[in-house]
């Protein structure tokens, strides 16, 4: 028997559903309602602060964030209704005022009446692209006549009228009456072929060009994508997209985009263009004006022109996602192949390329995102979920992407519904719409190299189900569907605390000013509803008393509010009221390895654990045998200020720095060892010490 020393170097390895032979020592059976930031351990989550409750629409809705600024936040709430098919809130819970286009509300109602999942979007500047997946685009049957003279005359581009001109160099310059048109043959400088109409005798400019008189020169805005424009700071209007018409050319020699006769599947804006996709073709505006979908003459093509292309696969695939990035827009497709379209100079009609990439699982329900330099992207894999990270190089012959769920394979839900992540954080958040988890991707990269690829979770203490969940730079703002309202609250990623105060950690927590009843001998807090409350929390203007917390006698409704009572009087300062929550990693199974991390054959026991901590004011150490009758031990730490002397249910905070040693006695394969928090104090694990016995197997009968 050989006394041996293992160590978890550090926290940071997140869950693994690996056989635990494989695992990296930092990694876990379980972690729930911790943040694993590579520079500071394993810590107990930030507790959520409640934000605000809002209407809840009620059935499926569709969740679009849209961040303008830091002032600017807000919440798209799109539901199938057909009176009221749209809800906007600032993310701080005021409701916006939204205002439809006079005439063509009936239009705009009806586009926007449809299921929630048929609805994608994209924003930019002041301007938010709702499309309709389930509409089939089309356009105008309609014809006009262009005579001169006006009313009795023929049409000016029969060759014998008299504005009937080789250029608009050959118009009347200036013209010599207004409201006449012209139509030229061929292109000048700066005055494409056309029909044109007189604007002015006295002042530039002098002709304007108009949409040819022909059949399909428009498209029917009924059928196509419209747009909420922001008017105000809370304000907002809905109206169809004025769609540029055709001003050269006819139905041949200037056709119609190919998602016409399609329902349009995606959109996006990339390299100054609105890209459309529909079936297998991909169609990207004129180069800064979003709303042409012409070419701009029909005698020749030039760099700025609409793009139109297909993306050439060997099988029926029809487009789901357009995603920029880097350089090329990656397409995703429902045969589980992706496409790139991409150019190493500018985006033009003549060197467009579309490249067939890689061959994966292609998300269906969760738009893909951008993280730095990678895009990920989820899929469903039987009755879980995968993630793939694709990494593109523009020097590259073919792009990559690897499944960094892979080791956790069973651990995330699927038909996840939202993925959002910030590069400031190094995290990555998933939603499923139908629980109340959020799954957690904490990374790092430090160059080419990933140096951390951690998987945890959050389990909102006071939610029902998290509808969505989206990450401004350090905030995680959440939406839960919970007690008849939707709730926001957000979290900090990046928040310290003031040590040796410190910020509670429950959730859905807010500041609230008591009032005491003296009959009852009990303090009455009325907030905004939330029926899980379950501890009160007294903050550092109590000094000596900071850190106490108190669990309510009882949590009642009345009207729109939470009517939380306890006993005593908290009425001397405000306190903070929220729903505790339990933090827990349950440890992997030990071993005694080689220096290339392979586990030695043998029976290890382990005698304690030395669990290395800071800032840290409580935890449970359990060691479960596995047995049954259950009979674990729930070893406790809580931090105590020098001198002072422990008062029930208040959390000090240790020294920065301190080691805690837990008798274990008994086998790495025999015990499940968790440590738990479930108290609002802080817990930061950096790393833990096993001082076992080993006793090797002897593989060679020579050794026996």
């Amino acid at each position: 028997m050989t006394m041996v020393r293992t160590i978890i170097p550090d926290m940071v390895g997140g869950v693994s559903r690996q056989p635990h032979t494989v695992r990296f020592r930092n990694q876990m059976q379980e972690c729930t309602n911790t943040f694993i930031h590579l520079s500071t351990g394993l810590e107990k989550r930030q507790g959520s602060d409640f934000v605000a409750n809002i209407t809840d629409p009620t059935g499926d809705v569709k969740i679009h964030w849209v961040d303008r600024s830091v002032t600017e936040r807000f919440i798209f709430i799109f539901k199938q209704d057909g009176t009221t098919p749209l809800y906007i809130y600032t993310v701080d819970g005021t409701a916006c005022t939204i205002t439809y286009d006079a005439g063509t509300i009936t239009e705009l109602k009806a586009y926007l009446n449809t299921a929630p999942a048929n609805i994608r979007a994209v924003s930019f500047d002041d301007t938010t692209i709702v499309l309709n997946r389930s509409t089939t685009t089309a356009v105008s049957a309609s014809t006009t006549s262009y005579l001169y003279p006006a009313s009795t005359g023929t049409e000016v581009d029969v060759s014998s009228n008299p504005h009937n001109k080789l250029s608009w160099e050959e118009f009347d310059l200036p013209p010599t009456a207004t409201g006449e048109y012209w139509y030229a043959r061929d292109d000048a400088l700066g005055h494409p072929a056309g029909y044109y109409i007189s604007l002015s005798t006295t002042t530039q400019p002098w002709y304007e060009r108009v949409q040819t008189p022909y059949a399909q020169s428009a498209y029917d805005p009924d059928t196509m994508p419209i747009r909420i424009v922001q008017t105000g700071a809370t304000t907002f209007t809905v109206e169809q997209i004025p769609w540029k018409p055709r001003y050269s050319g006819d139905s041949i020699t200037n056709a119609p985009a190919s998602f016409v006769g399609k329902t349009i599947s995606d959109i996006c804006i990339h390299r100054n263009r609105l890209w459309m996709s529909a079936g297998e073709n991909v169609v990207g505006s004129q180069i800064g004006d979003y709303y042409n979908f012409w070419n701009d003459t029909y005698t020749q093509i030039s760099d700025t022109d609409v793009i139109d292309v297909r993306i050439g696969s060997s099988q029926v695939s029809t487009i789901e996602y357009l995603v920029p990035f880097n350089k090329a827009i990656v397409i995703f497709t429902d045969g589980n192949q992706q496409f790139e379209i991409r150019s190493r100079e500018a985006l033009t009609p003549s060197n467009v390329a579309v490249i067939a990439s890689t061959a994966y699982t292609s998300p269906k329900l969760a738009k893909p995102i951008i993280v730095g330099s990678q895009l990920y992207w989820c899929a469903n894999k039987g009755a879980y979920t995968q993630v793939y990270e694709y990494i593109s190089d523009d020097a590259a012959v073919q792009s990559v992407a690897t499944d960094v769920a892979a080791h956790v394979d069973g651990y995330i839900n699927k038909d996840m519904i939202y993925m959002s992540a910030s590069s400031a954080s190094d995290l990555g958040i998933m939603v499923d719409g139908a629980s109340n988890s959020i799954y957690a991707l904490f990374m790092y990269w430090q160059g080419e190299r990933k140096l951390q690829n951690a998987w945890c979770k959050f389990v909102p203490a006071d939610s029902g189900t998290v509808l969505s969940a989206h990450i401004f730079q350090d905030l995680i703002y959440t939406l839960h569907r919970s007690d008849s309202v939707l709730r926001i609250n957000k979290i900090e990623t990046r928040y310290s605390d003031a040590y040796p105060s410190y910020k509670p950690r429950i959730d859905s927590q807010r500041t609230v000013t008591g009032v005491w009843d003296k009959p009852t001998k009990t303090t009455t807090f009325t907030t905004p509803v939330n029926t899980r409350i379950n501890a009160v929390f007294l903050g550092s203007d109590w000094g000596v008393q900071e850190g106490v917390w108190i669990e309510p006698t009882s949590v009642t409704t009345v009207g729109s509010d939470s009517v939380v009572v306890v006993s005593g009087d908290w009425t001397d300062y405000d306190c903070i009221v929220g729903c505790n929550y339990e933090s827990k990693v349950e440890l992997s199974t030990q071993y005694v390895r080689d220096q290339n991390e392979v586990p030695y054959v043998g029976t290890l026991q382990l005698k304690n654990a030395s669990l290395y901590h800071r800032n840290t004011g409580y935890f449970e150490f359990q060691i479960d045998p596995d047995t049954t009758p259950s009979s674990t031990r729930i070893l406790k730490y809580t931090g105590k200020t020098i001198g002072s002397s422990f008062i029930a249910s208040q959390n000090s905070l240790s020294d920065f720095n301190s080691k805690e040693t837990f008798k274990v006695m008994g086998s790495s394969d025999g015990v499940v060892l968790s440590i738990v928090s479930s108290q609002p104090s802080p817990m930061n694990i950096t790393n833990i010490e096993f001082n076992t016995n080993f006793v090797q197997y002897k593989t060679s009968p020579a050794d026996r």
